[in-house]
């Protein structure tokens, strides 16, 4: 026995209420819950786009500034004379020369208040030769040669050689000079008219500056918008972060694994942006993020905006916590309401019961007192009524079962007697389809041999059941098989009855002319599903139109032979008579001559016929 039917009545309606209160709660919570973790994801979603494309700005407007700051220093004609007096100061005696120490103590002055009021890191003036003949901060790098000294790998070469064409910014790498990371924008200074020992047009050498790194930063590290932990991060295509150079994974042991955002890296370079709803970030923590390409010409860098998921799921995890009490609370009051409610009712239901399982023996003498007016009182009344009613059906079965027991009788001969006139006349039906003197077959769509009378068989030499099992132009094959004349196609296209003459070749080589009659065969439903063919031998129709033909011609050459003719026209005329009213195909009239004793031939005449190549197969 199953556990729902051990458990007590006061049992499964404490269940039944517990479902009926719980159901709204749980339903109403789940799609609450649902619906906001929807709405937190979307708003998350969207704060760390508009974070990623606060941050893409900020950084876009820096590099255009500065660009631009650039082409304006490169293009003024002080610097360029400073530059110009350098170049022939150093031309003169190199760095040590006195003359070119002149000219440093006159403007190197003036080109480190530059640097400091624009915020450069450094400011460094380069001939064409790639001597660095001005910096600032006057490093290691400071008379330095960047096309052939020990400079010469490092990114400011490369901000140098770029500069050529125009300007030019130069991702950050390690700089030995500096010992940390450094970014470089480069700019050429070409003289706009002849000056200083240089003619209008020609290019001087380069400004090039290194951008102050604490701009950036203060651009990564704004608070706001990011919350508790959100971050933004500014990514090359190295797969690290700038400006630190720091790699884009959590370091486990001794090596750096980068995680999916090194693809997320080379999507975003390649233009595309998105948002990825959990991977791990560079500390190993759960994250969502949102990134993008930063479009900076020149860098290729993406914009990474990301924040814990624990933040985020966050306001979720409190609405959950509130459903799970409200829930609880519902259930406290469900089973107390349950616990009132079943008291009341449980003993005048046990009552019914008592007295629907006495109605279930037969008992239908059993009544049950009503005290109340509610339901389970008008549910008493039913049953009171329900055992009366019983008590009256009953005797008025019994008294018509006897009744019936004689129509029963009396419908079970007739139908006896149905059966066995239908049996009579299935087999007076398969008597006259086998003994009837005809070859008759009967051939479903599928051109298959559903049945086939005793004469039929006879004709093939094939038994019913090997007949079944094949096809009907495998019994009787002629030239209308496999081809639009075939009788079955021609009457499944629509057609009617269809009569045609055909010679086979019996088994045993006789030739036999056939008649065939083939009609359509229907279901019950009217619809054709195949032919019935009759094999009529018309030999005897045949022996007597020979006959016939015979006669005529015997006739007709007597009557010739009456005329006068010449003796060539008259044999003609005979020769052609004979071969009109019979089937030869050659006939030769031989003369006899009473001189010579012998016979020979006087007139021949040769019949072409069509014929028509049917035979058994």
């Amino acid at each position: 026995m199953s556990i729902r039917k051990k458990m007590r009545f006061r049992t499964k309606l404490a269940l039944l209420f517990l479902f009926v209160g719980m159901m709204p709660v749980v339903l109403l919570g789940y799609l609450n819950y649902y619906y906001a973790h929807k709405m937190m994801h979307r708003q998350a979603i969207d704060q760390l786009i508009s974070l990623r494309e606060d941050r893409r700005a900020q950084l876009q407007s820096f590099f255009k500034h500065l660009r631009s700051e650039l082409e304006i220093l490169s293009d003024q004609r002080l610097l360029k004379d400073i530059l110009a007096e350098y170049i022939t100061a150093y031309n003169k005696g190199g760095l040590n020369g006195e003359e070119f120490k002149v000219v440093d103590k006159r403007y190197h002055g003036r080109c480190v208040g530059i640097c400091e009021k624009l915020g450069y890191e450094d400011m460094l003036f380069v001939d064409n030769e790639g001597e660095i003949l001005i910096t600032v901060k006057k490093g290691a790098d400071w008379g330095t040669n960047l096309i052939s000294g020990i400079y010469s790998n490092t990114n400011l070469a490369e901000c140098f050689k770029n500069a050529k064409s125009g300007v030019s910014i130069v991702d950050f790498k390690e700089y030995p000079p500096s010992g940390r990371p450094a970014v470089f924008v480069g700019a050429p200074m070409v003289r706009r008219e002849e000056r200083k020992g240089f003619k209008a047009g020609e290019k001087i050498g380069a400004l090039i500056i290194r951008i102050p790194v604490d701009v950036i930063n203060t651009i990564l590290h704004r608070r706001k918008g990011l919350g508790r932990t959100g971050e933004v991060h500014f990514i090359g295509r190295d797969s690290l972060m700038r400006p630190g150079l720091e790699p884009y994974g959590h370091s486990m042991g001794d090596e750096t694994h980068l995680t999916e955002k090194d693809s997320v890296a080379v999507v975003a370079i390649e233009g595309g942006s998105g948002y990825r709803k959990e991977v791990i970030d560079h500390k190993g923590v759960l994250v969502s993020m949102a990134y993008g390409p930063a479009e900076i010409e020149g860098l290729d860098w993406i914009v990474v905006a990301e924040k814990d998921r624990k933040e985020i799921l966050q306001p979720m995890l409190v609405l959950r916590n509130q459903n799970l009490i409200i829930a609880l609370l519902v259930a406290i009051g469900v089973v107390l309401a349950d616990l009132l409610f079943v008291r009341g009712i449980r003993k005048p239901i046990k009552t019914i019961r008592e007295a629907a399982d006495k109605i279930a023996a037969g008992d239908f003498a059993v009544r049950v007192s009503v005290k109340t007016t509610g339901e389970i009182g008008r549910l008493a009344l039913s049953l009171n009524h329900m055992a009366q009613n019983l008590m009256e059906s009953r005797a008025k079965i019994e008294e018509y079962s006897h009744s019936l027991e004689e129509k029963v009788e009396i419908k079970t001969k007739a139908l006896e007697m149905s059966r066995n006139l239908l049996a009579e006349t299935n087999a007076s039906l398969e008597h006259v389809y086998d003994s009837t003197p005809v070859g008759m077959r009967i051939i479903d769509r599928e051109f298959n041999i559903v049945s086939q009378n005793k004469t039929m068989c006879k004709l093939t030499g094939w038994d019913p059941e090997t007949a079944k099992r094949k096809k009907c132009y495998e019994e009787f094959y002629g030239t209308r098989c496999h081809t639009e004349q075939c009788s079955l196609k021609k009457i499944m296209k629509g057609g009617g009855k269809i009569v045609f003459e055909v010679e086979k070749t019996l088994p045993d080589g006789e030739k036999v002319p056939f008649r065939i009659i083939s009609t359509p065969f229907r279901n019950s439903a009217g619809i054709i599903t195949g032919i019935i063919e009759t094999f009529i031998d018309i030999t005897e129709y045949r022996n007597l139109e020979a006959a016939n033909h015979a006669q005529k011609a015997h006739n007709e050459v007597i009557a010739t032979l009456n005329t006068e003719l010449e003796i060539e026209p008259l044999l003609k005329s005979i020769i052609g008579k004979i071969a009109g009213h019979t089937d030869s195909q050659l006939a030769v009239i031989y003369l006899y001559e009473e001189e010579s004793k012998s016979l020979r031939p006087g007139s021949s005449y040769a019949v072409d016929r069509d014929i028509l190549g049917d035979g058994f197969r």
